[in-house]
């Protein structure tokens, strides 16, 4: 798999961040908005890692 950068963003008037994934990675799973992920988080040896799971498809 490819390694990208992608950016962490404030969402206005909230606390919480949204990270933005490349065109590619969109177009290749077919990614919607509106689609619904179950996430992991594994923070092993002061690694970050985000595991996203689809558990709701928006046709």
């Amino acid at each position: 798999m490819k390694n990208y950068t992608i950016k962490a963003r404030e969402r206005q008037g909230t606390k919480s961040m949204d990270l933005t994934l490349p065109v590619d990675v969109i177009k290749k799973y077919d990614l919607k908005s509106g689609d619904i992920y179950k996430i992991e988080i594994n923070d092993e040896n002061n690694e970050l890692k985000i595991t996203y799971k689809l558990v709701y498809k928006n046709k």
